[in-house]
């Protein structure tokens, strides 16, 4: 009884909560993000369209593609205020400054993971692909603000 209390009591004390894990095509994330909270996406592979938020909550939809898609996961972790959402392969790790892998990386591999970011005001964004798009349409806020290493969309 005592070491089940002593594990609950160390998870509870656990600043990051993973807050979902995604092994299907699709994931979706909706949450409030306070704003001046950072909302991270990062992905190995794939597009990021990113647009405004009609409301108040971050909206993350990832939809993974390609004959190894199975091998992706996607996560979303809450680091206080903010939110960190990976795509990545089997052996790697994500947190704030984006996907790290350890050892030799899997070459071959046919999997990619899009997101739709919809942004309310006032939640700053990193969005990092290794090897995809980058896209802001109908944002509020100038792009320097939104993320340094995304440009807007000149198409919209």
């Amino acid at each position: 009884m005592r070491r089940m209390f002593a594990v609950l009591a160390t998870a509870l004390a656990m600043p990051v909560v993973a807050l979902t894990q995604e092994r299907g095509r699709d994931f979706s994330f909706s949450e409030r993000v306070s704003a001046g909270a950072w909302l991270r996406v990062h992905t190995s592979n794939g597009d990021i369209r990113v647009s405004e938020a009609a409301g108040d909550r971050v909206e993350v939809i990832g939809r993974k593609s390609g004959d190894d898609a199975d091998d992706l996961r996607i996560t979303a972790v809450r680091t206080g205020d903010d939110v960190t959402i990976c795509a990545m392969l089997e052996g790697s790790e994500c947190d704030a400054d984006g996907i790290h892998t350890s050892g030799r990386r899997p070459r071959g591999r046919d999997a990619s993971a899009d997101f739709e970011v919809r942004l309310p005001r006032g939640v700053r964004l990193r969005a990092a692909s290794g090897n995809g798009d980058h896209a802001i349409a109908e944002a509020h806020q100038p792009a320097q603000e939104i993320a340094a290493d995304i440009e807007p969309d000149d198409q919209d």
